[in-house]
């Protein structure tokens, strides 16, 4: 790609998890070219499939150019309100198999 900006894919996503059981959280992180939008939501790990809850637990948003280390969560800044929208919207379309999130 010769020195071109080439971008395949609209984001890279990630999944994590944290506990086993019944009060287990797990995070999809969704990662553009500018920022990376984490969102956490319980999850019942002691089912036959695993039960992902709808409301969000904790949210994160980095700008991966200002802070490229990730130590500053901006969600909840006015100033990045429309990032993270966009952000959320993104992670809609690309994990649509998740329940609605409660907003």
């Amino acid at each position: 790609m010769r020195g071109e900006d080439v971008s395949l894919h609209k984001a890279a996503v990630t999944q994590m998890s944290h506990g086993t059981g019944k009060n287990a959280t797990v995070g999809w992180s969704i990662r553009t070219s500018r920022y990376r939008c984490i969102e956490w939501r319980a999850v019942d790990f002691t089912a036959t499939m695993p039960v992902f809850g709808n409301e969000t637990r904790s949210l994160e948003l980095y700008d991966c150019y200002d802070a490229p280390l990730e130590s500053m969560n901006l969600a909840g800044t006015p100033g990045h309100a429309p990032p993270f929208k966009e952000m959320q919207a993104l992670s809609d379309e690309l994990l649509p198999h998740l329940p609605r999130r409660i907003r």
